[in-house]
């Protein structure tokens, strides 16, 4: 049985889908989208402030309205992406 946040996202990425006929459901796995972040305090003090980039599956950065997602949250990271 499917929980409910798995029927969320299935749903959405039909929206999605419906909305994007040129894609299968084989391109939310394979496509990515990239974003990028600017860097945090830390890493400006140790050196590193660059801009940092990062590209996500176009299975986790697809809405609740079937829209790509302007800004996404990187979980294991702890940081806030935006799209570029």
């Amino acid at each position: 049985m499917m929980n409910e946040t798995k029927k969320k996202q299935i749903e959405n990425c039909n929206k999605f889908l419906d909305n994007h006929r040129w894609l299968s459901i084989w391109d939310l796995n394979c496509k990515e989208v990239e974003y990028s972040r600017k860097p945090t305090k830390a890493e400006i003090a140790i050196g590193y402030g660059a801009t940092y980039y990062r590209s996500f599956p176009l299975r986790e950065v697809v809405g609740n309205n079937g829209q790509i997602k302007k800004r996404l949250f990187a979980k294991d990271e702890g940081v806030w992406y935006s799209r570029s």
